[in-house]
């Protein structure tokens, strides 16, 4: 075959559908209900996955009818607040960010947003969660 007929034969095969409807048969078109998550008492503002756990922060105070302050941790089966959690509940208060960062000493999870402390201590505005405490 020449090299002028390839790009034509490949726009061919593109267009008989050949190579995508294998991959389009496995898609679900619908939403599942396979998480049972949700159920916030406020908006959420980011997700992240550290350790195998998903955490979620923004301005809730519950997280799957458990109480959550800020932020919750997923972990597999159900929601659970994150060390007491990190802000009193006010309008204007809420977790905006959460990153990972390895200072030397392994991975911790930093929230960031615009709170007053974190598990009962004065913490403002940026807090680091290690996994057991801040």
């Amino acid at each position: 075959m020449s090299r002028s007929c390839a790009p034509a034969l490949l726009v061919l095969l593109l267009l008989l559908g050949l190579g995508g409807s294998t991959v389009e048969g496995q898609c679900v078109r619908e939403w599942s209900d396979a998480f049972p998550g949700g159920d916030f008492d406020g908006p959420i503002n980011v997700v992240r996955e550290w350790n195998g756990d998903l955490y979620v922060g923004g301005d809730f105070t519950r997280a799957g009818g458990h109480p959550a302050s800020g932020i919750a941790r997923w972990d597999g089966t159900g929601w659970e607040e994150v060390g007491g959690g990190v802000l009193p509940r006010h309008s204007f208060l809420f977790v905006q960010d959460l990153a990972i960062f390895d200072d030397g000493g392994g991975e911790d999870l930093y929230v960031a947003g615009n709170f007053l402390e974190a598990g009962g201590l004065p913490i403002r505005g940026l807090a680091r969660w290690d996994g057991t405490s801040w």
